[in-house]
Protein backbone atom coordinates (compact mmCIF):
# COMPACT_ATOMS: atom_id res chain seq x y z
CA UNK A 1 0.00 0.00 0.00
CA UNK A 2 2.74 2.58 0.76
CA UNK A 3 4.50 1.59 -2.42
CA UNK A 4 1.11 1.89 -4.27
CA UNK A 5 0.84 5.39 -2.96
CA UNK A 6 4.67 6.73 -3.48
CA UNK A 7 4.27 5.63 -7.20
CA UNK A 8 1.02 7.09 -7.86
CA UNK A 9 1.56 10.08 -6.16
CA UNK A 10 4.94 10.77 -8.12
CA UNK A 11 2.67 9.22 -11.40
CA UNK A 12 0.50 11.99 -10.91
CA UNK A 13 2.77 14.74 -10.34
CA UNK A 14 4.43 14.37 -13.75
CA UNK A 15 1.24 13.70 -15.03
CA UNK A 16 0.04 17.23 -14.27
CA UNK A 17 3.01 18.54 -14.92
CA UNK A 18 2.76 17.02 -18.49
CA UNK A 19 -0.82 18.07 -18.59
CA UNK A 20 -0.63 21.67 -17.69
CA UNK A 21 2.35 22.16 -20.00
CA UNK A 22 0.63 20.46 -23.12
CA UNK A 23 -2.66 22.49 -22.26
CA UNK A 24 -0.87 25.46 -22.09
CA UNK A 25 0.33 25.21 -25.47
CA UNK A 26 -2.54 24.19 -27.28
CA UNK A 27 -5.00 26.53 -25.36
CA UNK A 28 -2.51 29.16 -26.64
CA UNK A 29 -3.08 27.68 -29.91
CA UNK A 30 -6.45 27.72 -30.45
CA UNK A 31 -7.01 31.41 -28.59
CA UNK A 32 -5.05 33.05 -31.60
CA UNK A 33 -7.23 31.26 -34.16
CA UNK A 34 -10.51 32.65 -32.54
CA UNK A 35 -8.42 35.62 -32.11
CA UNK A 36 -7.56 35.73 -35.73
CA UNK A 37 -11.35 34.48 -36.57
CA UNK A 38 -12.74 37.51 -34.53
CA UNK A 39 -9.92 40.15 -36.06
CA UNK A 40 -11.68 39.01 -39.36
CA UNK A 41 -15.18 39.55 -37.93
CA UNK A 42 -15.86 36.08 -38.32
CA UNK A 43 -16.75 35.95 -34.30
CA UNK A 44 -17.73 38.38 -31.63
CA UNK A 45 -14.83 39.20 -29.16
CA UNK A 46 -17.53 39.00 -26.66
CA UNK A 47 -17.61 34.98 -27.29
CA UNK A 48 -14.49 34.12 -26.93
CA UNK A 49 -13.76 33.23 -23.20
CA UNK A 50 -16.93 30.81 -23.21
CA UNK A 51 -15.41 28.74 -26.14
CA UNK A 52 -11.96 28.46 -24.84
CA UNK A 53 -13.39 27.05 -21.77
CA UNK A 54 -15.56 24.40 -23.93
CA UNK A 55 -12.33 23.94 -26.11
CA UNK A 56 -10.73 23.11 -22.36
CA UNK A 57 -12.49 19.38 -21.89
CA UNK A 58 -12.62 18.49 -25.58
CA UNK A 59 -8.69 18.95 -25.09
CA UNK A 60 -8.49 16.84 -21.93
CA UNK A 61 -10.09 14.15 -23.40
CA UNK A 62 -6.68 14.11 -25.62
CA UNK A 63 -4.09 15.11 -23.50
CA UNK A 64 -4.63 12.80 -20.32
CA UNK A 65 -3.61 9.44 -21.96
CA UNK A 66 -0.43 11.07 -23.44
CA UNK A 67 0.30 13.03 -19.99
CA UNK A 68 -0.13 9.61 -18.66
CA UNK A 69 2.18 7.88 -21.01
CA UNK A 70 4.69 10.56 -20.18
CA UNK A 71 4.17 11.20 -16.71
CA UNK A 72 4.73 7.12 -16.38
CA UNK A 73 7.58 7.21 -18.94
CA UNK A 74 9.20 10.12 -16.89
CA UNK A 75 8.68 8.99 -13.31
CA UNK A 76 9.57 5.50 -13.64
CA UNK A 77 12.33 6.17 -15.88
CA UNK A 78 13.69 8.05 -13.00
CA UNK A 79 13.27 5.64 -10.53
CA UNK A 80 15.59 3.28 -12.98
CA UNK A 81 18.16 6.22 -13.62
CA UNK A 82 18.41 6.64 -9.54
CA UNK A 83 18.18 3.08 -8.68
CA UNK A 84 15.20 3.28 -6.85
CA UNK A 85 13.35 0.71 -9.21
CA UNK A 86 16.17 -1.67 -7.94
CA UNK A 87 15.78 -0.74 -4.36
CA UNK A 88 11.81 -1.56 -4.45
CA UNK A 89 12.96 -4.64 -6.43
CA UNK A 90 15.10 -5.45 -3.58
CA UNK A 91 12.27 -4.78 -1.03
CA UNK A 92 9.94 -7.65 -2.97
CA UNK A 93 8.12 -5.52 -5.42
CA UNK A 94 7.45 -7.94 -8.68
CA UNK A 95 6.75 -7.06 -12.18
CA UNK A 96 3.34 -8.26 -11.66
CA UNK A 97 2.74 -5.80 -8.87
CA UNK A 98 4.31 -2.94 -10.89
CA UNK A 99 1.84 -3.91 -13.83
CA UNK A 100 -0.90 -3.78 -10.82
CA UNK A 101 -0.23 -0.64 -9.44
CA UNK A 102 0.17 0.76 -13.10
CA UNK A 103 -3.07 -0.43 -14.29
CA UNK A 104 -4.63 1.08 -11.36
CA UNK A 105 -3.82 4.51 -12.23
CA UNK A 106 -4.75 4.13 -15.49
CA UNK A 107 -8.33 2.54 -14.94
CA UNK A 108 -8.94 5.84 -12.87
CA UNK A 109 -7.55 8.12 -15.55
CA UNK A 110 -9.74 5.92 -17.97
CA UNK A 111 -12.98 6.43 -16.09
CA UNK A 112 -12.09 10.21 -16.22
CA UNK A 113 -11.77 10.19 -20.06
CA UNK A 114 -14.46 8.36 -20.44
CA UNK A 115 -16.70 10.78 -18.46
CA UNK A 116 -15.03 13.22 -21.30
CA UNK A 117 -15.53 11.64 -24.70
CA UNK A 118 -19.02 9.51 -23.65
CA UNK A 119 -21.03 11.98 -21.96
CA UNK A 120 -19.54 15.49 -21.56
CA UNK A 121 -17.79 16.45 -25.08
CA UNK A 122 -21.02 15.53 -27.04
CA UNK A 123 -23.07 17.47 -25.53
CA UNK A 124 -20.76 20.91 -24.92
CA UNK A 125 -20.15 19.86 -28.78
CA UNK A 126 -23.46 21.37 -29.76
CA UNK A 127 -23.86 23.96 -27.19
CA UNK A 128 -19.97 25.65 -28.91
CA UNK A 129 -21.35 24.99 -32.36
CA UNK A 130 -24.25 27.12 -31.31
CA UNK A 131 -22.71 29.88 -29.88
CA UNK A 132 -20.23 29.96 -33.03
CA UNK A 133 -23.30 29.65 -35.73
CA UNK A 134 -25.09 32.63 -33.54
CA UNK A 135 -21.53 34.75 -33.30
CA UNK A 136 -20.96 34.13 -37.13
CA UNK A 137 -24.28 35.88 -38.45
CA UNK A 138 -24.54 37.89 -36.07
CA UNK A 139 -20.99 39.30 -36.36
CA UNK A 140 -21.22 40.66 -39.83
CA UNK A 141 -23.60 43.36 -38.74
CA UNK A 142 -21.57 44.07 -35.41
CA UNK A 143 -18.60 44.74 -37.47
CA UNK A 144 -20.06 46.75 -40.49
CA UNK A 145 -18.11 50.42 -40.92
CA UNK A 146 -19.11 53.46 -42.47
CA UNK A 147 -17.38 54.14 -45.54
CA UNK A 148 -15.85 51.05 -46.36
CA UNK A 149 -16.54 47.91 -48.79
CA UNK A 150 -16.25 44.69 -46.47
CA UNK A 151 -16.98 41.12 -47.62
CA UNK A 152 -18.38 38.83 -45.08
CA UNK A 153 -17.04 35.49 -44.64
CA UNK A 154 -17.85 33.34 -47.52
CA UNK A 155 -16.30 36.03 -50.15
CA UNK A 156 -19.83 36.22 -51.54
CA UNK A 157 -21.63 39.32 -50.24
CA UNK A 158 -20.13 42.81 -50.33
CA UNK A 159 -21.59 45.72 -47.76
CA UNK A 160 -21.22 48.86 -48.06
CA UNK A 161 -22.83 51.34 -45.58
CA UNK A 162 -22.41 55.18 -45.27
CA UNK A 163 -23.68 55.86 -41.80
CA UNK A 164 -24.90 53.54 -38.91
CA UNK A 165 -25.95 53.94 -35.48
CA UNK A 166 -23.78 53.65 -32.78
CA UNK A 167 -25.53 50.18 -31.53
CA UNK A 168 -25.07 49.00 -35.20
CA UNK A 169 -29.24 48.39 -35.15
CA UNK A 170 -29.85 51.53 -37.98
CA UNK A 171 -28.11 51.44 -41.63
CA UNK A 172 -28.08 54.36 -43.71
CA UNK A 173 -27.79 54.40 -47.52
CA UNK A 174 -27.10 50.68 -47.97
CA UNK A 175 -25.15 49.12 -51.17
CA UNK A 176 -25.17 45.27 -51.16
CA UNK A 177 -23.60 42.72 -53.99
CA UNK A 178 -24.27 39.54 -53.78
CA UNK A 179 -22.95 36.70 -55.87
CA UNK A 180 -25.13 33.53 -56.54
CA UNK A 181 -23.72 29.97 -55.08
CA UNK A 182 -24.18 28.04 -58.01
CA UNK A 183 -24.10 30.87 -60.78
CA UNK A 184 -20.63 32.47 -59.79
CA UNK A 185 -21.47 34.94 -63.08
CA UNK A 186 -24.78 36.02 -62.09
CA UNK A 187 -24.93 39.19 -58.93
CA UNK A 188 -27.70 40.96 -56.97
CA UNK A 189 -26.81 44.65 -56.56
CA UNK A 190 -29.12 46.52 -53.79
CA UNK A 191 -29.07 50.03 -53.54
CA UNK A 192 -31.42 51.18 -50.46
CA UNK A 193 -31.72 54.82 -48.66
CA UNK A 194 -31.82 52.53 -45.05
CA UNK A 195 -31.93 49.11 -43.85
CA UNK A 196 -31.51 47.54 -39.73
CA UNK A 197 -30.93 43.87 -39.05
CA UNK A 198 -32.97 41.21 -37.64
CA UNK A 199 -33.20 37.69 -36.46
CA UNK A 200 -35.49 34.69 -38.40
CA UNK A 201 -37.56 33.42 -35.39
CA UNK A 202 -37.63 29.78 -36.55
CA UNK A 203 -33.81 29.22 -37.96
CA UNK A 204 -32.28 32.05 -35.91
CA UNK A 205 -30.45 33.55 -39.26
CA UNK A 206 -29.82 36.81 -39.95
CA UNK A 207 -31.53 39.23 -42.13
CA UNK A 208 -30.32 42.37 -43.35
CA UNK A 209 -33.58 44.04 -44.02
CA UNK A 210 -33.22 47.09 -46.62
CA UNK A 211 -35.72 49.89 -46.82
CA UNK A 212 -37.02 51.69 -49.84
CA UNK A 213 -34.36 50.89 -52.77
CA UNK A 214 -33.99 48.98 -55.69
CA UNK A 215 -32.55 45.41 -56.89
CA UNK A 216 -30.70 44.94 -60.62
CA UNK A 217 -30.27 41.24 -60.94
CA UNK A 218 -28.15 39.92 -64.00
CA UNK A 219 -24.91 39.05 -65.82
CA UNK A 220 -22.70 41.84 -66.17
CA UNK A 221 -21.97 42.58 -69.61
CA UNK A 222 -25.39 41.82 -70.17
CA UNK A 223 -28.62 44.14 -71.16
CA UNK A 224 -31.17 41.69 -69.88
CA UNK A 225 -31.02 43.10 -66.66
CA UNK A 226 -34.09 42.76 -64.08
CA UNK A 227 -34.51 45.89 -62.34
CA UNK A 228 -37.10 46.01 -59.37
CA UNK A 229 -38.38 48.88 -56.69
CA UNK A 230 -38.86 47.82 -52.89
CA UNK A 231 -39.95 48.96 -50.10
CA UNK A 232 -38.72 46.34 -47.83
CA UNK A 233 -36.06 43.78 -48.74
CA UNK A 234 -34.42 40.81 -47.16
CA UNK A 235 -31.01 39.83 -47.21
CA UNK A 236 -30.13 36.57 -45.52
CA UNK A 237 -26.32 37.29 -43.66
CA UNK A 238 -24.43 34.03 -45.40
CA UNK A 239 -21.97 33.15 -42.44
CA UNK A 240 -19.65 30.12 -42.49
CA UNK A 241 -20.67 27.90 -40.11
CA UNK A 242 -18.54 25.94 -37.61
CA UNK A 243 -17.06 22.85 -38.52
CA UNK A 244 -18.52 19.01 -37.32
CA UNK A 245 -16.78 16.31 -38.62
CA UNK A 246 -20.05 14.40 -38.48
CA UNK A 247 -23.74 15.40 -37.69
CA UNK A 248 -23.50 12.40 -34.84
CA UNK A 249 -20.57 13.64 -32.74
CA UNK A 250 -23.03 15.64 -30.46
CA UNK A 251 -25.95 13.06 -29.80
CA UNK A 252 -26.38 10.91 -26.96
CA UNK A 253 -24.90 7.50 -26.35
CA UNK A 254 -28.26 6.03 -26.34
CA UNK A 255 -29.17 7.99 -30.02
CA UNK A 256 -25.68 6.61 -31.37
CA UNK A 257 -26.49 3.17 -30.43
CA UNK A 258 -30.02 3.63 -31.98
CA UNK A 259 -28.18 4.58 -35.44
CA UNK A 260 -25.98 1.67 -34.96
CA UNK A 261 -28.90 -1.03 -35.37
CA UNK A 262 -30.09 0.66 -38.52
CA UNK A 263 -26.39 -0.11 -39.42
CA UNK A 264 -25.27 3.59 -40.43
CA UNK A 265 -21.41 3.24 -40.59
CA UNK A 266 -20.72 7.01 -39.10
CA UNK A 267 -22.36 5.79 -35.89
CA UNK A 268 -20.07 2.64 -35.42
CA UNK A 269 -16.86 4.86 -36.41
CA UNK A 270 -18.50 7.46 -33.70
CA UNK A 271 -18.77 4.75 -31.00
CA UNK A 272 -15.52 3.30 -31.84
CA UNK A 273 -13.92 6.73 -31.63
CA UNK A 274 -15.38 7.49 -28.26
CA UNK A 275 -14.05 4.32 -26.76
CA UNK A 276 -10.65 5.27 -28.33
CA UNK A 277 -9.28 7.57 -26.15
CA UNK A 278 -10.42 5.27 -22.98
CA UNK A 279 -9.04 2.38 -24.27
CA UNK A 280 -5.75 4.77 -25.30
CA UNK A 281 -5.30 5.29 -21.89
CA UNK A 282 -4.57 2.18 -20.85
CA UNK A 283 -2.87 0.75 -23.77
CA UNK A 284 -0.41 3.99 -23.39
CA UNK A 285 0.16 3.18 -19.25
CA UNK A 286 1.02 -0.05 -20.15
CA UNK A 287 3.38 0.28 -23.34
CA UNK A 288 5.07 2.87 -20.48
CA UNK A 289 6.26 0.30 -18.01
CA UNK A 290 8.74 -1.84 -21.06
CA UNK A 291 9.42 1.81 -22.62
CA UNK A 292 10.93 3.30 -19.21
CA UNK A 293 13.37 0.54 -18.53
CA UNK A 294 16.60 2.25 -19.32
CA UNK A 295 20.05 0.19 -19.83
CA UNK A 296 23.35 1.11 -18.23
CA UNK A 297 24.94 5.01 -18.78
CA UNK A 298 21.81 5.34 -20.42
CA UNK A 299 19.76 9.27 -19.38
CA UNK A 300 16.09 9.26 -17.89
CA UNK A 301 15.18 10.92 -21.31
CA UNK A 302 16.79 8.12 -23.13
CA UNK A 303 13.66 6.71 -24.21
CA UNK A 304 11.35 9.75 -24.69
CA UNK A 305 11.97 9.82 -28.73
CA UNK A 306 11.37 6.46 -29.28
CA UNK A 307 7.94 6.82 -27.06
CA UNK A 308 6.73 9.83 -28.34
CA UNK A 309 7.41 8.21 -32.33
CA UNK A 310 5.58 4.75 -31.19
CA UNK A 311 2.35 7.57 -29.73
CA UNK A 312 2.54 8.96 -32.81
CA UNK A 313 2.14 6.28 -35.26
CA UNK A 314 -0.48 4.63 -32.95
CA UNK A 315 -2.06 8.00 -33.02
CA UNK A 316 -2.26 8.48 -36.89
CA UNK A 317 -3.50 4.90 -37.32
CA UNK A 318 -6.30 5.87 -34.88
CA UNK A 319 -7.34 8.62 -36.60
CA UNK A 320 -7.05 6.45 -40.24
CA UNK A 321 -8.80 4.08 -38.96
CA UNK A 322 -11.65 6.05 -38.09
CA UNK A 323 -11.62 7.39 -41.53
CA UNK A 324 -12.10 4.04 -43.48
CA UNK A 325 -14.68 3.33 -41.13
CA UNK A 326 -16.71 6.42 -42.49
CA UNK A 327 -15.95 5.83 -45.68
CA UNK A 328 -16.38 2.10 -45.80
CA UNK A 329 -13.39 1.15 -46.47
CA UNK A 330 -13.19 -1.86 -43.78
CA UNK A 331 -15.53 -3.55 -42.02
CA UNK A 332 -16.69 -1.27 -38.42
CA UNK A 333 -15.92 -5.14 -37.28
CA UNK A 334 -12.27 -4.37 -37.56
CA UNK A 335 -12.11 -0.51 -37.40
CA UNK A 336 -10.35 1.08 -34.22
CA UNK A 337 -10.62 -1.88 -32.54
CA UNK A 338 -7.79 -3.26 -34.96
CA UNK A 339 -5.46 -0.34 -34.29
CA UNK A 340 -5.43 -0.88 -30.07
CA UNK A 341 -5.27 -5.30 -30.95
CA UNK A 342 -2.16 -4.29 -32.70
CA UNK A 343 -1.05 -1.89 -29.86
CA UNK A 344 -2.05 -4.69 -27.14
CA UNK A 345 -0.09 -7.12 -29.27
CA UNK A 346 3.19 -4.80 -29.27
CA UNK A 347 2.97 -3.97 -25.45
CA UNK A 348 2.96 -8.04 -25.05
CA UNK A 349 6.10 -8.82 -27.06
CA UNK A 350 7.43 -6.06 -25.00
CA UNK A 351 6.31 -7.28 -21.63
CA UNK A 352 7.34 -10.19 -22.03
CA UNK A 353 11.04 -9.22 -22.55
CA UNK A 354 10.76 -7.42 -19.19
CA UNK A 355 12.14 -10.41 -16.90
CA UNK A 356 15.21 -10.62 -18.82
CA UNK A 357 15.81 -6.69 -18.39
CA UNK A 358 14.92 -6.71 -15.11
CA UNK A 359 17.19 -9.59 -13.87
CA UNK A 360 20.17 -8.37 -15.74
CA UNK A 361 19.50 -4.90 -14.40
CA UNK A 362 19.13 -5.96 -10.68
CA UNK A 363 22.30 -7.84 -11.15
CA UNK A 364 24.53 -4.83 -11.92
CA UNK A 365 22.19 -3.13 -8.79
CA UNK A 366 23.39 -5.71 -6.17
CA UNK A 367 26.69 -5.26 -7.45
CA UNK A 368 26.80 -1.64 -6.90
CA UNK A 369 25.96 -1.89 -3.72
CA UNK A 370 28.02 -4.44 -2.64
Amino acid sequence: MIILRYLSKEVINSLLFVVIILLFIFVSNQFVRYLADAASGQLLAGVLPRLMLLYIPYLLAFLLPLGLFLGILLTYGRFYNDNEMYALMSCGMTQRQLILITLKIAILMSLIVSFLTLWLDPRLLIYRNHIMAESRGANLIQTLQEGRFQSDSSGRQVYYIETLSRDHEQLNNIFVAQQKKNEPDFWDVISASGGYAIPDQKTQDKFLVATEGFRYSGKPGEVDFYIGQFEKYGLRIISKSAPVRSQLEGVSFSELLHEMKLNNVLAYAEFQWRFAMPVATILLALLAIPLSVLRPRQGRFAKILPALLIFTVYANMLFVARHWVEQGDIPPSLGIWSVHAAMLLLIFILLMDLPRLWRTRKKMFKRFIA
